[in-house]
């Protein structure tokens, strides 16, 4: 049982996307029209306590998941990463430079950043991307068109999209949400497949 309240005023929450999983420090979890940041996580006796911190879009990557008071210790070596910064040298250089050229692509062909003043629409990025992720899916690796690696291209759509939600100048036109659980339920049957299948054939690849 798990059991989800706000550190602000103690009230009890109900995340609509709480999908069974374990929940981290640092998840953003949606309840109505609210955005909840995960604190922290706590084992009690007959369940596990999830304390969260009310957030916004634009405070998306704010919080900082070691920040706990009374829960720190001076000998605690964990307690240096957490007044770190956002690092960016966990992030392969190649990639960086590669999404770089695909974001001057799009600088090039639109004007520079033209997405924060103009604002974008969800569904058209997310379109965007999966069809450069399905097209390297089925085979083929550069785009035809920019001569840059589909999961580039893939990535850069990503890039902007998440940029808008910092911004808070994307149209949400994504449908209704699901209800909470449906991705849980999902994997609980992918493993029960496993079970009731557990020697599979060969699969059939491009190796």
């Amino acid at each position: 049982m798990i059991e989800f309240y706000d550190s602000e005023n103690g009230a009890v929450v109900n995340p609509d996307d709480y999908d069974g999983e374990y929940p981290h420090v640092g998840d953003i979890l949606r309840s109505g029209d609210d955005l909840f940041a995960v604190l922290g996580v706590t084992d009690g006796s007959d369940c596990r306590v999830v304390t969260l911190k009310r957030t916004s879009n634009s405070a998306l990557f704010g919080i900082d998941p070691f920040d706990h008071p009374g829960e720190t210790k001076d000998t605690n070596p964990k307690d240096a990463v957490g007044i770190g910064k956002a690092p960016l040298s966990t992030v392969p250089a190649p990639f960086l430079h590669a999404l770089g050229l695909a974001m001057m692509e799009g600088a090039r062909k639109y004007g520079r950043h033209n997405y924060r003043t103009a604002g974008i629409r969800y569904s058209v990025y997310y379109d965007a991307a999966m069809r450069h992720l399905t097209a390297w899916w089925e085979g083929e690796d550069i785009d035809p068109d920019s001569g840059l690696p589909h999961p580039i291209k893939a990535a850069a759509c990503m890039a902007v999209l998440f940029d808008s939600m910092v911004q808070e100048n994307a149209t949400d036109d994504r449908p209704p949400q699901s209800p909470p659980g449906w991705l849980a339920g999902m994997n609980k049957h992918a493993a029960d497949l496993l079970k009731k299948y557990p020697e599979s054939l060969p699969p059939h690849t491009e190796l």
